[in-house]
């Protein structure tokens, strides 16, 4: 059976594999957030109790499996004992679950991309179709007050302080202030309407794009772990490349500093909260991939003998650091964003999505060359999602085939 099931080809392809797997989305656009909500640098003593307690093992646990077994999921829990085969089905469905999300994601960041080349980036503009009268661009808003530091910006025009009193026109205040890349990530992008009662129509360009991550995966897992085992030495290392580089030009930001200290700064009496105990260890099993099944299928492709208590520190250490390192580069912006909209940092703090499509997309409008920025921001959401894609789709094939 091992030997039908192959081996991997080079001898780090299964740790930058699994260090790509580890090292996710969450890693970027959750971790700090948490660490802001639950405590700010309080919230590492509960992350770090859980990693070493719970984290670290059961990574282990799961490698150990797979590469004892040489086995899917199904088949390994069904050898330890028949009643043990819904686990392994479990892992299978949640993997299907899994590949929706996250190519939904990449196919968001192969749009960005492909906007990222326009000479003028669509997000940061008010005045389109898709604006609402509360839009606020900053770039827009400093131009028109070069011009005339009288004059009154309403909505992506520049009024002359003498029409602006004649026709009542005033500034829209910075607690109802709506970035233009929210509106047109909400508005232009998704199409989201006010209700169920209006459906909107199908957005095809995501159609489109959803389906080039489709193509963009199948040719990186055309030969199985042999293509993906080499791809990954590029997927899993670019993104450290694109944070150090954001970390640099953020910190030179005016109202970084804030950010940084929303991050850091610890709240000690929350720790003594039940939830951030709680929001620690899901932290922890989300941003390790445990119990998916994927790294169990990762290393069921290693040789019997394969080290894998130094692979288990290595990644589960590594993924850790990428988190906290993140969420210097992140609060490093949103304190920017916040010196910029002129509202405090816990209004525009955010995790997710918004974070990602909404809160970098704005800071990468203020830099100069900023279509380059666009360019790096997300090539490396698109190799996050691409690291995990591979294993998710590597665990749905391995047990069809």
């Amino acid at each position: 059976m091992t030997a039908e099931r192959g081996h991997w080809t080079g001898k780090c392809d299964f740790f930058f594999s699994a260090l790509g797997f580890a090292v996710g989305l969450t890693n970027i656009w959750k971790f700090p957030y948490l660490c802001y909500k639950y405590g700010g640098g309080a919230f590492l003593l509960p992350y770090t109790f859980m990693l070493f307690l719970v984290g670290i093992p059961m990574f282990l646990v799961e490698l150990t499996i797979g590469q004892f077994s040489a086995l899917t999921p199904i088949k390994c829990f069904s050898n330890m004992a028949p009643v043990f085969a819904g686990i392994g089905i479990t892992s299978f469905l949640e993997s299907i679950k899994d590949i929706v999300s996250y190519n939904m994601i990449i196919a968001w960041s192969l749009y960005y991309l492909g906007l990222s080349f326009k000479s003028d980036l669509p997000w940061t503009h008010c005045g389109q179709d898709h604006n609402t009268h509360r839009c606020y661009s900053d770039t827009e808003k400093r131009f028109c007050i070069e011009r005339n530091d009288s004059n009154v910006y309403f909505n992506g025009t520049c009024f002359d302080a003498a029409i602006s009193e004649r026709e009542g026109i005033s500034e829209i205040s910075p607690g109802e202030r709506i970035s233009a890349s929210e509106e047109y990530m909400k508005h232009s992008v998704l199409g989201i309407t006010s209700g169920l009662e209006e459906l909107g129509t199908l957005q095809w360009r995501l159609v489109l794009s959803y389906f080039a991550a489709w193509v963009l995966i199948f040719l990186c897992l055309c030969k199985g772990i042999r293509s993906s085992g080499k791809v990954v030495y590029f997927t899993a290392t670019f993104p450290y490349v694109v944070m150090v580089a954001l970390l640099v030009r953020g910190v030179t930001l005016p109202g970084a500093m804030d950010g940084i200290r929303f991050y850091i700064v610890p709240q000690w009496d929350k720790v003594m909260n039940i939830k951030v105990w709680e929001q620690a260890l899901a932290q922890i099993l989300g941003s390790l991939s445990l119990g998916g099944g994927g790294l169990i299928t990762l290393a069921s492709y290693n040789r019997f003998r394969y080290n894998l208590i130094r692979d288990t520190w290595a990644v589960s250490l590594g993924n850790s650091f990428t988190s906290i390192f993140g969420g210097f580069a992140i609060f490093s912006t949103l304190g920017f964003m916040a010196h910029q909209l002129e509202v405090p940092v816990d209004q525009v703090a955010r995790d997710g999505t918004s974070l990602a499509f909404i809160a970098y997309p704005e800071l990468i409008a203020q830099l100069p060359a900023s279509n380059f920025w666009a360019i790096l921001f997300f090539l490396m959401l698109i190799t996050l999602g691409l690291d995990s894609a591979f294993v998710i789709v590597e665990n749905i094939s391995s047990h069809i085939m």
